[in-house]
């Protein structure tokens, strides 16, 4: 669920923990565990709301979408029977 947040707070606890330390002179990269991060109940709850309002926009967007594929089906059946000769079937 937060695995590109926790592997970029893990990043910046390497960061904070060897301010003076470059990639260059890294010889052996520290790995974090999810368990030396704490996410508190704020910063969860925002993500939860950001995942709900992105959903709905999915959503909304989708029902914008059928609407016009809806419409534009309607158009084009009306137009087909409109553009259709009277007597299609008829033979001479």
């Amino acid at each position: 669920m937060f695995g590109e947040s926790v592997r970029f707070h893990s990043f910046y606890y390497l960061c904070k923990k060897y301010p003076n330390m470059e990639n260059k002179d890294m010889e052996q990269p520290r790995i974090v565990s999810s368990h030396d991060i704490h996410i508190d109940t704020e910063y969860a709850n925002w993500i939860a709301e950001v995942k709900h309002r992105y959903r709905s926009a999915q959503v909304k967007a989708a029902m914008k979408v059928n609407a016009e594929k809806l419409l534009f089906n309607w158009q084009l059946g009306r137009d087909l029977v409109q553009k259709k000769p009277r007597n299609a079937g008829a033979r001479v």
